[in-house]
């Protein structure tokens, strides 16, 4: 499978999930597509710094290194217990989504035994 060469003028959050937490999101939204199950595993919760979370308005989701989700106009927010935050957002554009969307996850960003499966990717311009 290829790589996706990140774009130097793309500024993202990656959030690497799993198919387990896509199993969670059809227990909570057993009516939604695969697509919407995708949607809600990636924007999830996450030890994210709301501050710097609000700087991205682009969001790459990845299962097994693969990306499986592209959003934007991505808005922060805490969840409820306002320990964690969590994004609303849309599809991403197909400008955006043909760069990553089914593509592997550059070697940089599939660290074993990272901690945090959310890494802020930052672009040149």
């Amino acid at each position: 499978m290829e790589t996706y060469e990140k774009d130097p003028k793309d500024s993202y959050i990656l959030i690497k999930t799993s198919n387990v937490a896509i199993e969670n999101s059809r227990k909570e939204y057993p009516e939604a597509s695969e697509e919407e199950l995708i949607y809600h595993a990636v924007r999830g919760e996450w030890k994210l710094s709301l501050t710097n979370a609000k700087k991205y308005h682009y969001v790459v989701g990845a299962i097994n290194g693969i990306v499986v989700g592209c959003y934007q106009n991505c808005k922060w927010k805490k969840n409820t217990s306002g320990m964690r935050v969590l994004f609303e957002g849309e599809k991403a554009n197909d400008e955006f989504s043909k760069k990553y969307l089914g593509k592997r996850i550059p070697d940089e960003f599939r660290q074993k035994g990272a901690a945090n499966p959310c890494m802020y990717v930052n672009g040149e311009g």
